[in-house]
């Protein structure tokens, strides 16, 4: 995984603590964490909350790094 992938998901789970509610988050507080990362780290292209079933999961598309 790129570093800038490695920050953008370390931001993520930051920034979902900041809406979790004992121990767990809404879809809405998942939208806005996806919404976060997407704008605070262009490295991701698409950023989109899934059904997890028991949990809030993302799912992400990230750009290509060039060199």
């Amino acid at each position: 995984m790129s570093l800038l992938i490695d920050a953008g998901i370390k931001f993520l789970n930051k920034e979902e603590k900041k809406h979790m509610e004992d121990g767990k988050i809404t879809r809405e507080g998942a939208e806005k964490t996806a919404t976060a990362t997407k704008k605070n780290h262009n490295v991701f292209s698409a950023f989109q909350v899934v059904d997890g079933k028991d949990t809030w999961d993302y799912k992400y598309k990230a750009r290509s790094e060039s060199v």
